[in-house]
């Protein structure tokens, strides 16, 4: 690759601000644990929509909703992506939820089936979220690593341990207030760099008239060889497991009031969408050229290959930003895990809140280098990472948007009994022990849980009272602006959602769809740095240590 010094400094901008945000924010996260952890309830829009945004559009979205296109074809779109996002878009009503029923002190999973359930379902709480959180963060550093190793010719360890070393200095020092500032940069950094690389490459191409006779005839086959059932489960399970997702609560809890959590989501499910449709074209791009390739590797090379100087840069920086993000968020959620949820809450509950972020920190330290023998020693780190993400989901999607939602007092003897069905029926019926696939299983798992959570809340659980206890029923989430805000962004995802069916069925012959996507997508990075500036002066660091 013909890499210069216009590429570098693109990386090296984004690495020195990650640091430097770090280094600033770390006295201010001293102050409590709540500050450490939740940066004491505070974060503003643009930085909540930008950390939301970047913590789950990782490196895998990039690279591997292309490399799936470059494999499969369109079936990603017209099969399930577009619809993945429609499912995820309700979360915003249990992130109303959240701000309501999780009490002070209680911040993470762990801790919320801990103070409704007991000590019992608290304990398997961490270890679901640990083990997910590990997986997560490990698959994340490795495609760090093999970035380096494409573009500066550094091995694997030498790789992971230069990342672990920038991603550790940040997160450990500063909490959330380090994940989310530096999330909100690397969230600008993906939404132009990829934008605009992304059209890049679209235009050098010659559009899709230029494109589709270059693609084979399987490119157009809507189910990508496998059955309309296959991509109905991956579609409900992709979609589904997110309402579960220990990294999102934290930002829930974390945003600076109900009206800026539920404008954050609602902002963030539109960005994912837009961006999710420009990343997929270099994909089809690497079909045409390299289609000996595997995936992966192809769409990468399409970047590399096709990206101008300073462009490939770019591009680069918001590969690494969309990885190190996600990866500095699991690696946080890990160590408090340790800390909180398991040495706190199960061994030592008088420990002062300086020790515990002490210790929380310690275990940041040592669980990222653990993680990193741990992504060494075993081959294919992505089918550790999945089945990470199936055991908690299995265990805990139910319990924990049911929690929130449920319309009056949870019974305790519901929460224990209604993981461990999930956990068991997954185990159980998937293959290899079982004869259902895997995504099949998983939904078995979530009915299972759902009659055992209800039955058991039916008997035992106290009244329900609808017109005072639930959720539904809150002020703040029908407020106007809040409702008209949802419905708005609601239409928008459905309408690119129709997008995406359609366009790949008509083989593309309408290049506009795919032009306002990027405009969008790098619309949307600069008008976060518009609200950005806006409203610095409310969590600056003079700001937030006066109050």
């Amino acid at each position: 690759m013909d890499w210069n010094i216009f590429d570098l400094l693109m990386v090296v901008l984004m690495f020195i601000s990650c640091i430097w945000l770090g280094a600033i924010y770390k006295n201010v996260s001293e102050k409590s644990f709540k500050s450490y952890f939740t940066a004491d309830g505070k974060l503003p829009l643009s930085i909540l929509t930008g950390t939301l945004m970047s913590t789950f559009f990782s490196g895998v979205i990039i690279v591997g909703f292309g490399g799936k296109a470059a494999s499969s074809g369109i079936v990603m779109w017209v099969g399930s992506l577009g619809l993945i996002y429609v499912m995820r878009y309700p979360i915003f009503i249990v992130a109303q939820a959240a701000r309501n029923k999780f009490p002070p002190g209680v911040y993470t999973l762990p801790d919320f089936c801990g103070y409704y359930y007991g000590k019992t379902a608290g304990g398997l709480a961490a270890l679901l979220n640990l083990t997910y959180n590990m997986v997560r963060y490990a698959t994340q550093m490795l495609a760090v690593a093999t970035l380096f190793k494409v573009v500066f010719g550094l091995d694997i360890f030498t790789g992971l341990i230069i990342a672990a070393i920038i991603l550790l200095s940040y997160t450990m020092s500063a909490g959330v207030w380090g994940v989310a500032t530096t999330g909100f940069i690397q969230a600008v950094v993906m939404c132009i760099g990829t934008g605009l690389a992304c059209a890049y490459i679209f235009g050098k191409v010659g559009g899709f008239s230029g494109l589709t006779p270059l693609l084979d005839a399987n490119t157009w086959d809507p189910l990508g060889g496998k059955s309309l059932g296959y991509w109905i489960a991956a579609m409900i399970g992709i979609g589904m497991s997110q309402w579960c997702a220990p990294e999102l609560y934290q930002r829930f809890i974390s945003g600076k009031n109900t009206k800026v959590t539920t404008y954050a989501w609602c902002w963030t499910v539109f960005i994912w969408v837009v961006f999710a449709a420009c990343v997929g074209i270099p994909g089809l791009v690497a079909r045409a050229f390299y289609s000996g390739m595997p995936g992966d590797d192809a769409v990468c090379k399409v970047y590399l290959t096709m990206l101008p100087a300073g462009f490939r840069g770019l591009w680069i920086a918001s590969l690494l930003g969309a990885t190190l993000s996600t990866a500095s968020a699991h690696i946080l959620l890990a160590g408090t895990n340790m800390s909180k949820d398991i040495y706190y809450n199960l061994f030592n509950p008088k420990i002062s809140e300086k020790k515990l972020i002490f210790s929380t920190r310690v275990s940041i330290i040592m669980l990222g280098f653990l993680a990193i023998f741990i992504a060494l020693k075993f081959e294919n780190v992505f089918e550790m990472y999945l089945w990470g993400q199936w055991f908690m989901s299995a265990g805990l999607l139910i319990i924990i948007p049911g929690t929130l939602l449920w319309p009056g007092k949870v019974s305790k003897y519901a929460g224990l009994p209604t993981m461990l069905v999930g956990i068991l029926t997954f185990l159980l019926m998937g293959k290899p022990i079982g004869p259902l696939g895997k995504n099949v299983a998983f939904m078995l798992s979530w009915a299972n849980s759902l009659v055992v959570f209800i039955t058991i809340n039916l008997l035992k659980g106290g009244k329900i009272n609808i017109s005072k206890n639930s959720i539904f029923c809150k002020k703040e989430l029908w407020q106007k602006n809040n409702m008209r805000v949802a419905v708005l962004g609601f239409i928008l995802v459905v309408l690119f959602t129709l997008g995406y069916m359609i366009s790949p069925l008509k083989q593309f012959k309408f290049d506009l769809y795919f032009w306002v996507t990027c405009f969008l997508t790098v619309l949307m990075g600069i008008t976060l740095c518009i609200v950005f500036f806006k409203e610095y002066s409310t969590f600056s660091v003079k700001s937030v240590k006066r109050e």
